[in-house]
């Protein structure tokens, strides 16, 4: 009887289309349709099957024990008891050979209200992690995890289980935002938003990821689900070629990368590039673990750095700046600054990227200019004072009118309220009912309450929508809520207002958006009647003017200090922030090229409305024409002033027929003198009206072309001492005699000729002097005696040696010299006796 019934179900199988499987409860196979193969694969051995333990499942075997058959909205099957497949269906039980059975139609499931194989199979190809998040019993847990989520070393079953959830997979930090973006989302009906993330793998390695977010809600508009796409950033990727091309440039110039990882307060080496020699750091020594990378910082600064650091790792926004020394090998002490990133995987491991440069040369130039600047300063202080003062009043409240609208809300409310700052302290004396002042003062003298106004702070600043929270102080119905006071986009003060008991609590419920609203009428109107009435007298006053010439003089200082920047850099700054200042359409700077004509190399507009190309063909229409300028042509020649104005008060003929055809309205070209010749012309041009040009502003524009005048020169040095190191170089190549140029400090290899590196079979360039001979002023130093005079006064010395490397005997000639940037060095020539 049980093998006809077996025949029936096994026919059954045959016929229908859908997945179905037949197996017994010790796991023994009795039957698998084509279907079901598709899916589970060949050489299924054994076959089990339990509901989802982690949906409610109390009720499954008893349904199925008594009523035989069920239909079930998620079953595990286990293939091979190994394999798990999530699927839904019909289950059916019988008995076969005195044991229970079971024949499973299925399908499989994927809990993305999507159940295919083949979106699951390509959600695990793409590169996107997928996890959905439900809520049973009012606690999130996970309902579905795409099976790629091993690449970061984690199981499906983890999630299934709780062992891992969505707080351990990305940073704190990452972790709070989308916890902000998620409360941001319910209070304001939002489905869908994106952000920036990182997935934290079981080994803490850090991969960047876009996050795609989507809220599934009830009908009544309650977050319900929680659907998450981790979608891999393959922006920030780059092949071998690519990173051989950065570590190329980045030789160039005085800075290099380090990464530290931290895990449970002690160090692990990763990564440091290797250009950081040029500032006499051992790299093989730290990568060897010979050396730590804290031994380079100085000692005075060793804990500023540290706690930095630390600090980094509280914070919401883990990346800054800072400056400190490292001491090189050398004993040199060098000053950097640092531009550092944190990534927290969690809270007693982090890795810190270092980016630091060199910033020796601008602290000596901060150093030089100190005397000029406090001449300047003392000839300013009155109207920096006036400016100071009056940036303060901007800042200020007007205490007596937030005096009035805290009382009079108070009093409407019932609530207790105030005006705080941003560190806590009480602007204006607290408003609200005696029944509980004695907490609301609280507030202002106990450590504890600090916490609860910073944190208030800090959501609604970030978030900039109305909130309440419970104060956690052990009094019942303790809650509060705070609307920011901002002036000209400045968080100056925050209006905060407080509960005690639960009749309190219902009254803040129904008021605490309204309370954000009037905190930002009020805002705007206590303090722009103020602000336009002191704004309007200081616009009558000469003051404007000597305001715009302390910004001038900034500009022009700030851009002389900045020696970490390439000089292009600094001359694209300094003419946009001159146009805006001038209120200029075009800034624009024409160098002289070999053959005398002049380009048009460096070019700002306002609003980027005019590409380079439209502007030089707009002035070409004009017949502009510098050389015409020069030659003396019109009332007004640069020849004889260097600088030229054409405006409404600087009109004739010739200047007519300049500005003919073109959209230029007015303009000031100033001649930029480099090395004694007529190298460049600095314009300033409008095109929308016809600017009038003050006596002032064309002072300006010439102070702005020695600037101008100082980079192009500092590019024409560079270039030259280029070409003259190149020239140099080749010659000693075509010598034969063995060449090298080193450090006479520390003996390093600036250079080696060819001859020299086929002698020794690599190149020389690099290396320690020492590996090839001995000091000579180093042991004359230490010996003393009659020969001490040639490592310090002769300029060449002469010796014979034998030559270990080169298992010869040599004679060799030292001479001192200057290294292209201006070090002391020597020359080494090296000669075969024999020869």
């Amino acid at each position: 009887m049980e093998i006809n019934k077996l025949s029936s179900y096994s026919d059954f199988l045959g016929i229908v289309e859908y997945p179905a499987v037949m197996f017994c409860e010790d796991g023994e196979v009795l039957s698998i349709n084509n279907a079901a193969v598709k899916i589970i694969g060949t050489g299924v051995e054994t076959l089990g099957m339990e509901p989802d333990k982690f949906m409610i499942s109390d009720e499954f075997w008893p349904t199925l024990e008594d009523k035989k058959a069920l239909i079930w909205h998620r079953l595990a099957l286990i293939v091979n008891d190994s394999e798990r497949y999530i699927v839904s269906g019909f289950v059916n039980q019988f008995e076969y050979k005195g044991k229970k059975a079971y024949m499973v139609l299925f399908e499989l499931r994927s809990d993305v209200t999507i159940g295919s194989v083949s979106l699951e199979r390509i959600i695990n190809h793409i590169g996107v992690v997928a996890l959905y998040l439900y809520k049973p019993e009012g606690v999130w847990r996970t309902r579905y995890v795409s099976k790629n989520i091993t690449e970061y070393g984690y199981t499906d079953g983890n999630f299934y289980s709780g062992l891992v959830g969505l707080s351990d997979l990305i940073p704190k930090s990452d972790y709070d935002v989308l916890i902000g973006q998620l409360y941001k989302a319910q209070n304001t009906n939002i489905d869908d938003f994106e952000m920036e993330t990182r997935i934290v793998s079981s080994r803490r390695d850090i991969s960047k990821m876009r996050l795609k977010c989507h809220i599934v809600r009830t009908s009544e508009g309650d977050m319900d689900g929680i659907e998450l796409l981790f979608i891999k950033d393959k922006e920030t990727g780059y092949n071998e070629d690519q990173a051989a091309y950065i570590l190329s440039a980045m030789s160039k110039i005085k800075s290099f990368v380090m990464v530290q990882r931290y895990n449970n307060g002690r160090p692990e080496f990763k990564y440091i590039t290797p250009n950081a020699r040029q500032m006499g750091i051992n790299v093989d020594a730290i990568r060897l673990g010979d050396r730590l990378i804290e031994d380079y910082i100085h000692p005075k600064d060793r804990s500023r750095v540290f706690a930095n650091v630390k600090n980094a790792t509280k914070r919401e926004d883990k990346d800054y700046e800072e400056e400190f020394r490292i001491v090189n090998d050398r004993g040199e002490i060098i000053w950097v600054k640092s531009q550092s990133s944190v990534t927290q995987a969690e809270d007693n491991s982090y890795t810190v990227e270092y980016f630091i440069s060199d910033i020796t040369d601008k602290k000596t130039l901060e150093n030089s200019v100190e005397k000029a600047k406090k001449e300047f300063d003392d000839k300013i202080s009155y109207i920096m004072k006036a400016n100071s003062q009056s940036d303060n009043e901007r800042n200020q409240l007007d205490t007596k009118k937030w005096t009035m609208i805290t009382k009079a809300f108070s009093m409407l409310t019932g609530l207790y309220t105030t005006i705080i700052d941003p560190v806590g302290k009480k602007m204006v004396e607290p408003a609200g009912p005696q029944k509980h002042m004695g907490y609301f003062y609280d507030m202002f003298e106990k450590p504890q309450y600090k916490q609860i106004y910073m944190k208030l702070n800090e959501v609604i600043l970030r978030n900039n929508v109305p909130v309440m929270m419970d104060m956690d102080d052990d009094i019942d119905g303790s809650k509060i809520c705070g609307a920011p006071i901002m002036i000209d986009g400045k968080h100056v003060a925050t209006w905060i207002c407080c509960s005690y008991d639960a009749d309190d609590g219902k009254q803040m419920e129904k008021v605490y958006k309204v309370q954000w609203q009037l905190g930002r009428i009020f805002s705007e109107y206590a303090f722009s009647s103020n602000i336009l009435a002191k704004e309007a007298i200081r616009a009558k006053s000469l003051e404007v003017m000597m305001e715009n010439k302390v910004q001038w003089q900034k500009i022009l200082v700030d851009s002389l200090n900045n020696s970490d920047k390439s000089q292009q850099q600094v001359i694209n700054d300094v003419i946009s922030q001159v146009g805006e200042c001038l209120n200029s359409d075009v800034a624009a700077v024409y160098v002289r090229d070999d053959d005398g004509s002049l380009d048009c190399q460096y070019l700002w507009s306002k609003n980027q409305s005019m590409s380079a190309e439209e502007y030089v063909s707009d002035w070409q229409r004009g017949n502009i024409r510098f050389r015409s300028w020069q030659n003396g042509q019109g009332k007004v020649q640069m020849a004889d002033k260097g600088y030229m104005v054409i405006d409404a008060r600087h009109i004739d003929d010739v200047a007519k027929k300049i500005l003919t055809g073109s959209t230029v309205k007015s303009f000031v070209a100033v001649t930029v003198y480099v090395n004694g010749r007529s190298g460049a012309v600095f314009v300033l041009a409008n095109t929308s009206v016809n600017k009038i040009w003050s006596v002032e502003e064309i002072e300006f524009a010439k102070q702005t072309s020695e600037v101008i005048r100082c980079c192009l020169e500092k590019i024409e040095s560079d270039d030259s001492v280029k070409r003259i190191n190149s020239v140099l170089l080749d010659t000693y190549n075509y010598m034969d005699e063995g060449i090298f140029i080193r450090e006479v400090d520390t003996g390093k290899v600036l250079f080696s000729n060819k001859a020299l590196n086929d002698m020794l079979g690599y190149d020389f360039t690099d290396k320690d002097s020492k590996l090839l001979i001995e000091n000579l002023r180093d042991k004359y130093k230490i010996m003393g005696g009659p020969d001490q005079h040639i490592g310090v006064e002769e300029k060449e010395v002469n010796w014979r040696s034998y030559i270990r490397s080169l298992d010869k005997i040599m004679d060799l000639t030292e001479v001192r010299m200057k290294w292209l940037d201006g070090s002391n060095a020597s020359l080494v020539i090296l000669r075969d006796v024999n020869e």
